[in-house]
């Protein structure tokens, strides 16, 4: 089984202006080279403040993100996707 890292990174207007959001990433780019697995390594990305974001980074496909909102009392969600970051 390849390894399977999968980071949650909040996006809030507090976490990037703390500047927690910008070390998390900092942290995260230096440490992908490094994970263990190889090529067979798989990653995976999701972001938050008031939504879900989370992305399709496959090298067989443009990248793309996904906003998954949950409406507060009522009894469906909405799901966005976007062919661009």
């Amino acid at each position: 089984m390849p390894a399977v890292f999968f980071f949650v990174l909040d996006v809030t207007a507090g976490a990037v202006s703390s500047g927690m959001l910008a070390v998390a990433c900092e942290t995260i780019k230096g440490a992908l080279d490094t994970l263990p697995g190889g090529e067979r390594t798989h990653v995976g990305f999701l972001t938050f403040d008031s939504h879900l974001h989370y992305y399709n980074l496959s090298e067989t496909r443009q990248p793309s993100s996904c906003l998954l909102t949950l409406l507060h009392k009522a009894a469906s969600e909405s799901v966005a996707c976007s062919a661009h970051i």
